[in-house]
């Protein structure tokens, strides 16, 4: 039976924390092509504490401190995320003032 979760080491909220411009993830990416001279869409554990310890809005981002809960460490597996039912009706607003 295979697992509906895949979880990893890093936290969601990493991903998508600013600090200044760029998402804590893409300086990790950033730093990481620098230092090995390929790109990569997973700069590794050690890459992502560095970030961590360098900038204060990226402390959520060492694997080691477990700053978040497990919660936001899991994303469902892709092959096992449902697709939405298609007879159920769309949720979109109508409103008399937009004209169609």
């Amino acid at each position: 039976d295979k697992e509906d979760f895949v979880e990893t080491s890093i936290c969601s909220g990493c991903y998508h924390v600013k600090a200044k411009k760029e998402t804590c993830k893409a300086i990790a990416e950033l730093r990481t092509q620098k230092k090995t001279g390929a790109s990569t869409n997973d700069p590794g554990d050690e890459m992502y504490r560095v970030v961590a310890s360098e900038r204060e809005e990226c402390r959520r981002c060492d694997p080691s401190a477990r700053t978040c809960p497990r919660e936001e460490r899991r994303y469902w597996h892709f092959d096992a995320a449902a697709v939405r039912p298609t007879e159920d009706p769309p949720l979109v607003h109508f409103l008399r003032s937009v004209p169609v």
